[in-house]
């Protein structure tokens, strides 16, 4: 039995720590049980893009400042940032496994 608890998406597992800058910034590949990702958004808003190659722009997802949300996603895929302003941002994506 896990030492964690699970949420409605799954384990937390992986943690991966992002900047989301001036141009897009791409995570590692999620894990091959990975069904859903947490993600964590600092200071200012960005915007997300969820593929196999994702490449983040201002016409995609927005998640405001200070905001945790929770995608379904496939394994292997990687979510790609970029911020919304002019600073830099803080952003965690943890992978949730079954």
């Amino acid at each position: 039995m896990r030492n964690t608890q699970r949420w409605g998406f799954g384990y937390p597992s992986t943690n991966q720590s992002l900047t989301a800058g001036a141009t897009s910034s791409a995570s590692s590949a999620f894990g091959d049980y990975t069904t859903a990702v947490r993600v964590a958004v600092g200071a200012e808003a960005v915007f997300v893009e969820f593929g196999r190659s994702p490449t983040a722009s201002s016409a995609d997802l927005m998640i405001p400042a200070g905001v945790v949300e929770y995608f379904m996603v496939r394994p292997k895929d990687k979510i790609a940032v970029i911020r919304s302003g002019s600073n830099d941002v803080d952003v965690t994506v943890t992978e949730m496994t079954a």
